[in-house]
């Protein structure tokens, strides 16, 4: 006998229910979630979700919706449509939609720290989101050097003070004694993880890999995983 579960999709704008069985995969679910809010492109697109411990996931593609660590109780499940990788250039999107779940983000993002983001800039920001000003917002937005940036909190072999790791769409970096270290996906040949550690091996062989240490392995499987999705999409975008 098949079941069938009921998600509620919280998306900041129009919440959808959609109810599934126990075979559909996250990329299917993900389409359906779209469908019903009229967007064509999901590659930007995750959905989140939280586990009994208030752990905060991403749900995965390849893998069965309900065979993951949703909440097993829950009628219905709460889900989060989030972006996941920000649109280089938002204001030419098309879909006015994906444009405005954009908008969205940042401005949360903004608001809780999240966004670094000079005080005339923030200024301009607030502006424009309290007069909805959407497409002049994301022109602004797509200026700002964080845009986009997703970061983690680590620490690196023999050295426990913490650094932030950030991850957008041409690479990774950091910043240590008011000097920021740059490692674009153009230089790195591979992305790993060990444990509660990401790897990354460089493309020279005079660099011995870069290692970034997290607080836990959940931490870690989720900084390897937007890494390989940050890399994969900087890939093809630049496959000859």
């Amino acid at each position: 006998m098949t079941k069938t579960r009921r998600i509620r999709v919280i998306t900041g704008m129009q919440d959808v229910t959609i109810a599934i069985d126990n075979k559909i995969l996250g990329s299917e679910f993900l389409l359906q979630v779209a469908s019903e809010l009229g967007i064509d492109d999901t590659q930007w697109l995750g959905l989140q979700y939280s586990d009994l411990h208030g752990r905060w996931w991403w749900l995965q593609d390849h893998k069965k919706v309900l065979a993951q660590k949703v909440r097993p109780i829950a009628d219905p499940l709460i889900m989060f449509l989030k972006v996941r990788l920000y649109p280089p250039k938002p204001s030419a999107l098309n879909d006015t939609t994906m444009q405005r779940l954009v908008f969205l983000q940042v401005q949360s993002a903004l608001e809780v720290g999240e966004l670094m983001c000079p005080s005339p800039r923030k200024g301009t920001l607030a502006s424009l989101a309290r007069q909805d000003s959407v497409l002049l917002y994301l022109e602004t937005a797509e200026d700002l050097e964080e845009y986009g940036t997703w970061h983690f909190i680590v620490t690196r072999p023999h050295d426990p003070i913490p650094v932030r790791l950030s991850i957008n769409l041409t690479g990774f970096s950091f910043t240590l004694n008011n000097r920021k270290y740059e490692f674009p996906f153009s230089e790195i040949e591979s992305v790993k993880i060990k444990k509660r550690k990401l790897v990354l091996r460089h493309t020279s062989k005079a660099f011995l890999d870069s290692v970034f240490e997290c607080p836990d392995h959940a931490h870690a499987k989720e900084l390897y995983q937007q890494a390989v999705l940050h890399r994969k999409f900087y890939l093809a975008k630049n496959a000859c």
